[in-house]
């Protein structure tokens, strides 16, 4: 990232533009406006737009991110069950996930976290070949939101200071709800939930409550600045937000008022995970 920073902005002080990495890993902040804006002293040598193609191609691969992985004791090839999916925060890998394409159903989901004779409690570990990353512990039907951060978040390397050769260890309860499929015959507002293929988002293939909550955000941003932050996945009738379209966007009252004005039921599979507990320890283990 500092060679591309480098080939960038040339000889231009980092400290006077926004540098790459901070609209490949956009946190809905902005820093140096005044340098790239317009009429701006280096408004010609900032990145005003493509920030899609730049999140491409310098954010890290599975294989780059993910070491080696088990599962209940078992060792399984990462890259195969880690696979990408939309968030908030961009591209992420996601472990039994809904989203990734891979499954279909919760009943094809290969990892179970049921506690039951068969599968114990469900015990998963991962080496992590990085220290600035964001660790979720969300539910098969969940992606990451804006929100969620600071619920769902295991290991976050500013709050839990990530260091190489360290052992960190969460656990989690979780908590499933499930509407027979019967309920069906009710309507979605009687019942007080939708099932995964009762889709109506525009920017999702499968209906969950946090995916319907980025697809409202996602509206609210076109609604009000005729864009979207590259990072939110979205369909291709939505035009990615430039530089002056982040601008637009960033604290806009407009926006957080219009996406907490949109209603989001819960899935009809509802599964609550919560964070019980937290440890770490000095050396790596390769399985638990």
């Amino acid at each position: 990232m500092h060679e591309a920073n480098k080939n960038a902005f040339g000889d231009i002080a980092s400290s006077h533009l926004p540098k790459l990495e901070h609209f490949v890993f956009f946190d809905g902040t902005m820093r140096y406006i005044e340098a790239c804006d317009v009429g701006g002293a280096f408004r010609d040598r900032c990145i005003l737009n493509n920030y899609s193609e730049y999140m491409t191609k310098f954010r890290s691969s599975c294989s780059e991110i993910i070491g080696s992985c088990y599962y209940n004791g078992v060792e399984f090839p990462c890259c195969d069950e880690f696979l990408s999916i939309g968030t908030y925060h961009g591209p992420c890998f996601a472990f039994n996930s809904l989203f990734s394409g891979k499954y279909k159903t919760r009943d094809q989901l290969s990892f179970k976290i049921n506690r039951n004779t068969d599968y114990g409690y469900g015990n998963l570990s991962v080496e992590l070949l990085h220290t600035g990353l964001l660790v979720y512990g969300l539910s098969q039907d969940a992606v990451p939101t804006k929100d969620s951060s600071r619920q769902y978040v295991l290991v976050n390397s500013a709050s839990k200071s990530i260091v190489p050769a360290t052992y960190y260890k969460a656990f989690l309860s979780v908590e499933e709800t499930f509407t027979d499929e019967n309920a069906r015959l009710m309507s979605i507002e009687n019942r007080g939930c939708r099932f995964y293929d009762e889709n109506h988002l525009q920017h999702s293939k499968i209906y969950s409550m946090s995916t319907c909550e980025n697809d409202c955000l996602v509206e609210a941003q076109r609604s009000v600045c005729n864009c979207t932050v590259h990072t939110l996945p979205h369909n291709k009738e939505v035009r990615d937000c430039d530089y002056d379209g982040l601008l637009c966007i960033i604290d806009n009252a407009l926006i957080a008022q219009k996406s907490r004005s949109c209603r989001c039921v819960s899935s009809c599979f509802d599964v609550e995970v919560k964070i019980i507990g937290f440890t770490n320890s000095t050396g790596m283990r390769n399985e638990m």
